[in-house]
């Protein structure tokens, strides 16, 4: 009997594991974090030399959109200044354009060399990423061919496929994506804290003032909607576990009159899933506004501060333009890092999923003296009946 007939006759049928395998991301987090996350790192070792040349143009391209900011602060600074001088009638006062020009340019040039570093690095990460994720399926393919008829018997198939589909997508775009953006991340960290700095210590005092803020504030709502999350992925797995059985065991749904059970359980899984998104998404959707709030309050006392330094001639208000530009691109980063966090929790908890997969063990080979060649005809006696 197959192994679905046998959960059709099954009291309380349902598909495995309290709800079915994930056909989705899987949200539960790794039981060997630091042992998985070693084992996938290995997988990158033959592609160091690429690795590096996708660290220096992250580095690049990031450093060059860093610098845009106090570029255009300059722009800003020439005319207020040239404007400035004319109303006081200042002899041979004006804008310089030639200067504006100039800076324009090399503004210009800068993007442009910015976003050919960032396509170099994106298009080089994902040869290596895609590349990884082959060899592994390769290797799952491989695996696959190799193990007993128990493995397959005692999971149902929605679990198998979602080790070689679900989970191998996921870990290919978190190596493509994630891996690029923690780059940029810290290099904008670190690049955006020392240009501010250059402008004005005390400003920058104020902008670190409402990081810590914005990450608690970030962190603690990340908290209530990863739960929500987590309850989203393991309800989507147990709908999608569910049609699949019901669908791919169609005709012995029908023979065990089992419609009216079948829709019932769809029912409340639907049910369930949908309370689990919209928490979801309302709590995810709160982080931003909360983060704007915070951030507008550091704007404030940003912009009383440097008016008061500018009206004071200690800066310039091409610098505080500057300023502000940095004080809202630095908070992005922080909470881009807390979110790969999350997503790096999925990928490592997918690819020990896979990891098991290729542990597995495999069909005990034939020994020499088994039977090689039995070809039975098929004859059929009755003796002393």
């Amino acid at each position: 009997m197959s192994d679905r007939s046998r959960q059709l006759k099954t009291p309380g049928f349902g598909p495995r594991r309290g709800g079915g395998p994930p056909l989705a991301l899987p949200a539960e987090k790794p039981r060997d974090f630091k042992g998985s996350l070693f084992r996938l790192l290995q997988h990158l070792k033959p592609h160091l030399l690429s690795l590096s040349f996708v660290v220096l143009a992250a580095i690049i391209a990031t450093v060059f959109t860093i610098l845009s900011p106090r570029l255009i602060g300059q722009v800003t600074t020439i005319i207020f200044t040239g404007l400035l001088e004319r109303l006081r009638q200042v002899p041979g006062a004006g804008i310089d354009f030639s200067r504006i020009g100039k800076i324009l340019l090399l503004l210009a040039g800068l993007y442009l060399a910015s976003s050919l570093f960032r396509y170099l690095e994106f298009f080089i990460m994902a040869r290596v990423a895609q590349g990884i994720v082959s060899d592994l399926r390769d290797q799952i393919r491989t695996k696959l061919t190799r193990l007993p008829l128990k493995y397959y018997d005692s999971r149902s198939h929605g679990d198998i496929l979602s080790r070689v589909t679900n989970d191998m997508d996921l870990i290919g775009s978190t190596l493509q994506q994630s891996m690029n953006q923690i780059l940029e991340a810290i290099v904008t960290i670190v690049g955006i804290l020392i240009m501010m700095l250059t402008i004005n210590r005390w400003l920058t005092l104020i902008a670190l003032v409402t990081l810590p803020l914005s990450f608690s504030a970030a962190t603690l709502v990340a908290r209530f909607s990863q739960k929500q999350f987590a309850a989203q992925q393991r309800e989507l797995g147990a709908l999608n576990g569910h049609v699949e059985e019901m669908y791919g065991g169609h005709l012995i749904v029908k023979a065990f009159n089992y419609e009216g059970r079948s829709l019932d359980r769809f029912r409340a899984i639907n049910g369930r899933l949908y309370e689990a998104e919209w928490k979801a998404q309302f709590m995810s959707g709160i982080i931003m506004p909360l983060l704007g709030f915070i951030n507008n309050i550091g704007y404030v006392f940003i912009a009383i501060i440097g008016s008061i330094f500018v009206t004071q001639g200690r800066l310039a208000l091409g610098d505080v333009q500057a300023f502000f530009q940095y004080s809202r691109q630095f908070t992005h980063p922080i909470v881009q890092t807390a979110n790969i966090a999350n997503i790096l929790q999925s990928t490592i908890a997918a690819a020990e999923r896979v990891f098991e997969l290729l542990d597995e063990e495999e069909e005990v080979t034939d020994p020499e003296e088994a039977l090689a060649h039995f070809a039975p005809r098929g004859d059929v006696a009755f003796k002393h009946v």
